[in-house]
């Protein structure tokens, strides 16, 4: 029997904790998922810690308005982002373009859940040129109706890029960003986020997860990476070795992917003509 679990921080497990675990529940083992640090190696002689993801998380508490927001980026992302805002504006006739938010259970529902699929659409439109398929995640836009907003940018009548977020009390979580591929040379993915983090300030967000997946433009937005990790205790001896030395094999492999993961971008960049959002 396994017993699984999902916690946000290490600190939230203690030996004790586990001790009385392995005792009252009978499991062969325990499961902790997607935890945030990796405070304590040694918690469990059988402990198993396996690096699965990352969160990249931007800390607004310093920020009361979007404009000490955007001073506080680069030179370079500042002037990139006015260049990019003022291309757009002059690319579109007056006032044809539209910029606003939709907030869970203020909107109409139907009117909602349409805007949300369109941002997945949008996202798989995407996805599809560069191999693979992302598919639309129904259960976070429940959520974010429930508790949460999309960002739209609508163009003609026409959503042509938005961003899907879920609230959790002070906290924003960014399930998808999407624009129309038809629009990549607008760089329009980056103005949208950047309105997104506005209203998160506006709204009194005081901490912005990007969530996983391993970006420059994260870390260009100000954001913080933060590895989480699966923490999984073994009963018995055997399983704990087995399951440790594959562990360790896979950190060279993701040690390998790093290395060469700016490698893979220029590859990208130079098939997509140069252009990156």
């Amino acid at each position: 029997m396994t017993f699984e679990s999902t916690l946000l921080r290490s600190e939230d497990i203690s030996a004790d904790f586990i001790s009385s675990a392995l005792s009252e529940l009978k499991a062969n083992q325990l499961v902790f998922r997607k935890i945030i640090g990796c405070n304590n190696k040694n918690i469990h002689s059988h402990a198993v810690w396996r690096e699965v993801s990352q969160d990249y998380i931007l800390d607004l508490r310093q920020f009361h308005e979007p404009m000490e927001y955007l001073g506080s980026m680069g030179k370079k992302t500042r002037q990139h982002l006015k260049n990019y805002r003022s291309r757009l504006n002059r690319a579109c006739e007056f006032d044809s373009l539209k910029v606003f938010e939709m907030t869970g259970n203020e909107h109409n529902k139907d009117e909602f859940y349409a805007a949300a699929n369109r941002i997945y659409e949008m996202n798989e439109l995407r996805c599809v040129e560069k191999g693979f398929h992302a598919g639309t995640k129904k259960e976070w836009i429940d959520v974010a109706y429930k508790s949460g907003k999309l960002v739209l940018y609508r163009l003609n009548d026409r959503i042509i890029a938005g961003t899907l977020m879920t609230y959790d009390g002070k906290q924003a979580f960014l399930h998808s960003i999407a624009h129309d591929p038809q629009y990549d040379n607008w760089n329009i993915g980056s103005l949208v986020l950047l309105d997104t983090i506005s209203y998160a300030i506006n709204d009194g967000i005081l901490f912005f997860h990007f969530l996983w997946g391993k970006c420059e433009y994260k870390t260009r937005f100000l954001a913080v990476e933060y590895p989480l990790y699966d923490l999984i205790i073994y009963r018995k001896w055997l399983p704990y070795i087995i399951a440790k030395e594959k562990a360790t094999f896979n950190e060279v492999v993701i040690k390998g992917k790093n290395v060469l993961r700016p490698y893979y971008r220029k590859i990208r960049k130079l098939k997509s003509g140069g252009k990156q959002d």
